[in-house]
């Protein structure tokens, strides 16, 4: 019971890190510069870029892997691309356009992504269809997950600042908080990790 709760848990903080990043508007995580514009151009919100690019990754996976394994990952594809809109009038109610504001925004983003990935690696259940496609990458091909990571992370921020630009709010989603994302994370996702499989095991 208590794994299930980490992982929805840790969903529900992803999903919200995500509107967070995107409502601050000082530069969000690579993956999410490419999710949040698909959802902008398509009339729509975030929460559909996010159904439909983590949808493409669960799709190469499953090409990649050859078999049904990486459809799980469905699941935490429909509860964040869900949650991510839900949490919009919660987020904008509680913060404005000051800069102060944006900045607590954004930090606060930076830990509930990292915190929530966490979650969800100690859960042992299910991981989102990115990290699933890396770790399916890293297995036929036997490349380090760094380096893996940082392929696919350049990719993602190659197409997610041309559909910015596209859109026209290419400062907002390409920003300093792009590389704040992409150096904090892994350190505060290893830190969580960490501590979480201690109070687990009880030390």
């Amino acid at each position: 019971m208590l794994r299930i709760l980490k992982y929805l848990f840790g969903m529900v903080l992803i999903a919200l890190a995500i509107r967070l990043e995107v409502n601050a508007k000082v530069g969000v995580a690579s993956l999410d510069i490419v999710q949040s514009n698909i959802g902008f151009l398509l009339g729509s919100d975030v929460g559909l870029g996010v159904f439909l690019f983590s949808g493409i990754l669960l799709i190469i996976a499953l090409i990649i892997r050859k078999d049904l394994k990486p459809l799980w990952t469905a699941i935490p594809l429909v509860v964040v691309s869900v949650l991510t809109d839900l949490f919009d009038p919660l987020v904008l109610l509680i913060f404005n356009e000051s800069l102060i504001s944006r900045i607590i925004e954004f930090t606060i983003s930076l830990v509930f992504m990292a915190l929530g990935a966490a979650l969800m690696i100690v859960s042992k259940y299910p991981p989102t269809p990115y990290d699933n496609l890396v770790v399916t990458i890293v297995e036929k091909t036997g490349h380090e997950i760094s380096k893996v990571r940082l392929g696919l992370e350049i990719c993602f921020v190659l197409l997610g600042a041309l559909l910015a630009y596209i859109y026209g709010n290419f400062w907002e989603s390409f920003n300093v908080g792009t590389f704040i994302y992409a150096v904090v994370t892994s350190y505060l996702l290893q830190f969580f990790v960490k501590k979480l499989e201690r109070s687990k095991n009880g030390y």
